[in-house]
């Protein structure tokens, strides 16, 4: 009897969460993957560095820190968890 009561509340919490997940592609849509398992794109002569997890976050911090702005050729390394690497190529 509890489990029936239970179960769904338990649905409607796990249902009600939105939980959006992005591609390597959508992080920056114009851009060539260069390799998938490392999670390298290039776009306008900017390699990004992006690692293989949590891909909308790193599209937030690009959009934020305006990366795609950046002139010149450049790497931007964002595969570690606190911190962005921008270098000359």
């Amino acid at each position: 009897m509890k489990i029936i009561l239970i179960l769904p509340i338990f649905i409607f919490l796990n249902c009600s969460k939105k939980i959006e997940y992005l591609t390597l592609s959508d992080v920056i849509p114009d851009a060539v993957i260069v390799s998938r398992s490392e999670g390298i794109v290039e776009y306008k002569g900017k390699r990004f560095i992006l690692g293989g997890k949590d891909f909308k976050k790193k599209k937030e911090i690009i959009e934020r820190l305006k990366l795609l702005e950046i002139e010149g050729s450049v790497e931007i390394d964002l595969h570690f968890k606190r911190q962005v690497i921008v270098r000359k190529r």
